[in-house]
């Protein structure tokens, strides 16, 4: 009888974990943590800038974190950083304080207290997820805006991590 039992839970369990979905680990940091280790460490660094309650920035995580190629490439060859700009602490980048401060969208009337950070790198477009590269010189290089899936991810992070943006224009790289 209990080896009956044990046999329906065990296949009970293999029939419910079959088709999960895999996840691989991510090395994200803060912004100040990226710029020390790039100090001692020099590599790129992807910016990813989220809220909280933004539903396609949880799918953007997701799909970053769902190619075990990928997320080893990233982990590799960036510094990866999760920056959310409604956080209530202060960020210390490039010997500058950047403080939060109301912004007002340019689509809407709406205003939130965002830090000025993301205000610069964002300009008034700004829309959620958005995902910035810099070189390991701390310039900033590509600013995507918007949702990607992981094959439009993928190109972008290779268009960088290969240094073929020092090379050729973006419209070239995706249709060699």
């Amino acid at each position: 009888m209990y080896k009956t039992i044990f046999l329906f839970i065990f296949i009970y369990l293999q029939l419910t974990s079959f088709g999960q979905d895999v996840t691989y680990s991510l090395n994200w940091l803060s912004i100040e943590e990226a710029e020390r280790k790039n100090s001692l460490e020099q590599k790129k660094i992807l910016i990813d800038i989220y809220a909280d309650w933004c539903y396609w920035c949880k799918k953007i995580d997701s799909e970053l974190a769902s190619d075990s190629v990928l997320a080893n490439y990233l982990n590799k060859n960036f510094y990866l950083v999760k920056l959310n700009p409604e956080d209530l602490n202060d960020i210390n980048f490039k010997n500058e304080v950047y403080q939060r401060k109301t912004f007002s969208y340019s689509y809407s009337d709406k205003t939130r207290k965002v830090n000025e950070l993301v205000i610069e790198l964002l300009g008034n477009d700004f829309i959620y997820p958005s995902l910035i590269f810099m070189n390991e010189k701390l310039d900033v290089v590509l600013t995507t805006k918007g949702f990607k899936n992981s094959n439009e991810l993928n190109k972008y992070i290779h268009f960088i991590g290969s240094n073929a943006y020092q090379k050729m224009k973006w419209t070239e790289f995706i249709n060699k």
